[in-house]
């Protein structure tokens, strides 16, 4: 509007007539006048669409096709198509809106005098050809008005094929066709958490959803090695330990359901792991060898560099909810359960009975600071897998 206001001055400072209707028949008139405002609704609605189809985001249609209402997936169902063909819809409406806009002044300027011609047609076009279209199309309605003028814009379409198709086919090979918008995982995380309600009776995502939704993000860039238990400080026995009643006690007091088992003088290669629940089942073990009195359970091996969904997906398989972790040459490293690789995935510490019974003695007293887990797992009072 601004860049037409020094135009406009010009015009009515150099015009000496003062003839502001030129004479014609009514009937002409009526044409005329019919003609505008159907070219300022065809420019309007061309802008519109312009801005209301070119701002949908194809992602976004997609998520309504698959969860929406079903008048949303309808709606999408329809625009979808259209928005694809980017570069062509773009020129297809251009080249409408311009058509019409451009035609427009001849019309006012055989009904009215220039002057008047210039400020019908400045006022027209921005106000009915571009502020109240865009801002109808844009609006909250946006993907339903877009769905419903869906036919009015293939119409178009067709009519301009041949202007617009060649322009629309070199734009696509300078700038090539718009690839579909990929967010990064820290995208995703924020926009997850711009859904964040503190009343979790609210229409959004409890904090702590967001955490483990962040949490589950996180886990395709995270390994086993970081979260494994150092071999030094994991509770084993060895494969000739006597199953005597001190023994026994020593390995059920330990807290853990699943013991690492270790060939004899030699602490850091491990045969397999021991359920402690099989030692239930033994009807006369006093005296005997732990191996082969019980039967173990074969290792699970990974390599340190594992990813720690890989490593869920195989403790989803039920081989075994404990892992020996692995370095450079097969160098046992340590171990990691299912709890390690869980709370990676939930972004919290999952507390169990044997953590409860440190941080909450006799003495119901809460604790003031969570136990390091690495310290519990030391201590041999940590139980490696629930």
């Amino acid at each position: 509007m601004a860049s037409c206001l020094p135009f406009l001055l010009v015009v009515l400072a150099s015009s000496e007539s003062t003839e502001l209707l030129h004479p014609l028949p009514w009937e002409e008139y009526l044409l005329f006048s019919l003609i505008s405002i159907a070219l300022v609704l065809i420019g309007g609605t061309m802008s519109g669409l312009t801005v209301g189809l070119m701002s949908l985001d194809e992602t976004e249609l997609e998520l309504k096709l698959a969860s929406g209402t079903p008048q949303e997936q309808e709606q999408a169902r329809r625009v979808l198509p259209v928005i694809s063909k980017h570069h062509f819809l773009l020129v297809t409406l251009l080249v409408a809106n311009a058509a019409a806009m451009e035609t427009l002044p001849l019309f006012l300027d055989d009904m009215f005098a220039t002057v008047l011609a210039v400020v019908l047609s400045v006022t027209f076009v921005l106000a009915f050809g571009e502020v109240i279209p865009q801002a109808m199309c844009t609006g909250p309605d946006q993907l339903k008005i877009a769905s419903r003028l869906v036919p009015v814009v293939k119409t178009v379409e067709v009519l301009f094929f041949p202007i617009a198709y060649p322009i629309a086919k070199l734009l696509d090979r300078i700038f090539g066709h718009r690839a579909k918008e990929h967010r990064s995982s820290e995208d995703l995380k924020m926009l997850v958490s711009m859904h964040t309600v503190s009343d979790e009776t609210g229409d959004g995502l409890s904090p702590k959803q967001v955490e483990m939704i962040h949490g589950a993000i996180d886990a395709s860039t995270e390994t086993v090695g970081p979260h494994s238990i150092p071999l030094h400080s994991v509770f084993r026995v060895s494969a000739n330990t006597e199953l005597t009643k001190a023994n026994v006690r020593a390995i059920v007091r330990s807290g853990f359901s699943r013991v690492p088992v270790h060939k004899d003088n030699e602490p850091d290669t491990l045969l397999g792991v021991l359920l402690v629940k099989k030692l239930l089942e033994l009807d006369e073990w006093q005296g005997q060898p732990l191996v082969p009195t019980c039967e173990l359970r074969t290792p699970l091996l990974l390599d340190e560099r594992t990813p720690i969904l890989k490593a869920l997906s195989n403790f989803e398989q039920g081989r075994s909810h404990m892992a020996f972790v692995t370095g450079a040459n097969n160098q046992l490293l340590g171990v990691i359960t299912l709890e390690d690789a869980l709370e990676v995935l939930l972004k919290t510490r999952i507390e169990d009975e044997a953590d409860y019974d440190m941080v909450m003695p006799r003495k119901r007293v809460s604790a003031k600071r969570p136990i390091s887990k690495r310290r519990m797992a030391g201590a041999g009072s940590h139980p490696l897998i629930v």
